[in-house]
């Protein structure tokens, strides 16, 4: 017994909650149900307005075709690239890009959509979209001053929005193994990042030019169709540098819990 009326009253809500949730009454549970789903989609929005601001596109210069495919690269208006003609066997692409930042520490690809490639890819193997990226390897040098040579880049981590299954999983393209590959099985026609984590930062005055290849040497034409690489300095968290797991991204895109 509370002496003082509202802490009675208060207690004996409490009381009654606890009584209802210890017997699982479905309107309480489904209550702290949506409670808890709000805060959850709270949380992965806010995380995803952090990733966003701290992502900045890599200046882009050209890119080409390892084997002198005829393939063409044109550049999106959202910047991202899109590869059109000649979809080779196999192939590399090689990105030469820059940036003005002095703390780099990880780059971002991202596998995009698009209507013009087969299931809206982000591949450009038909019918599925898929794609088989094998290596991920860059080396950077100084844009300005003097050059002494690309420096071969390491990374030691990498993370994806989905992977499939063992033999898939994104780990793979940064192995050193051009057997092995990552692939989006069989989420296709969904946008597809990567992150590639460095082991030190890199960045030099005067900006800094990279030199990006990416391998594709999985199955026969299964190569990448529409792409964007972008990079983050120690300003964003290691914890965020993941980027969101496919399934947690499509909750964002679902109604709200009322």
């Amino acid at each position: 017994y509370d002496q003082a009326p509202h802490l009675h009253r208060k207690r004996l809500r409490l009381s009654a909650r606890l009584k209802a949730i210890k017997n699982r009454e479905p309107k309480v549970v489904n209550s702290i149900e949506r409670e808890a789903a709000i805060e959850i989609v709270t949380r992965l929005k806010s995380e995803q307005a952090e990733r966003t601001q701290h992502w900045h596109p890599l200046k882009i210069v050209s890119i080409a075709s390892a084997i002198g495919a005829k393939t063409k690269f044109g550049r999106q208006p959202d910047g991202s690239w899109l590869a059109t003609g000649d979809v080779p066997h196999k192939d590399t692409y090689i990105v030469t890009a820059q940036a003005d930042a002095q703390d780099i520490q990880a780059v971002r690809f991202e596998g995009m959509t698009d209507k013009s490639m087969p299931a809206a890819g982000p591949g450009r193997y038909v019918p599925s979209g898929n794609f088989h990226f094998t290596e991920f390897q860059a080396s950077a040098q100084p844009s300005t001053g003097v050059m002494t040579g690309a420096e071969p880049l390491k990374f030691i981590r990498a993370s994806a929005t989905h992977g499939d299954g063992i033999n898939g999983q994104v780990s793979r393209g940064i192995d050193g193994n051009t057997n092995s590959h990552w692939s989006v099985h069989p989420y296709y026609g969904k946008q597809h990042n990567a992150v590639f984590e460095l082991e030190k930062p890199v960045g030099h005055q005067g900006g800094t030019t990279f030199v990006i290849r990416m391998q594709f040497n999985g199955h026969e034409r299964h190569l990448a169709g529409r792409f964007r690489l972008s990079y983050c300095t120690g300003e964003l968290s290691p914890a965020l540098r993941p980027p969101l797991l496919l399934a947690m991204r499509e909750i964002l895109t679902k109604p709200e819990p009322t």
